[in-house]
């Protein structure tokens, strides 16, 4: 798949996804990363309980109340203003234990 995009934005909001995944994956866990059909799924098994997922994009927002000092609550805020910068949309939705991030362009 060939994307043509500004790789700046493109980089900060991919990395920033693929840190939340690595951040806060439950230990011995993988991170699954695919893309195909202009779709990038990153899929990981979190380490807590997510709280409201409907809110996650929203700055300073965290995924449970007990993760105190883990992060900002800015990745995610920053990953969806830059894909929609480009275009693009990003998805979340969890399944039991499962983040999924999708990012369809």
């Amino acid at each position: 798949m060939t994307v043509k995009t500004d790789e700046k934005i493109f980089e900060q909001a991919i990395s920033n996804l693929i840190n939340n995944a690595v951040l806060y994956c439950k230990e011995g866990t993988e991170i699954s990363i695919t893309c195909e059909d202009k779709k990038i799924v990153i899929t990981n098994i979190t380490a807590g309980k997510i709280d409201d997922v409907k809110s996650l994009k929203n700055p300073f927002t965290k995924g449970d109340s007990a993760r105190k000092n883990n992060g900002t609550g800015l990745g995610l805020a920053i990953a969806d203003n830059n894909l929609a910068i480009l275009g693009y949309k990003l998805h979340i939705t969890t399944a039991d234990d499962k983040f999924i991030a999708t990012v369809k362009m």
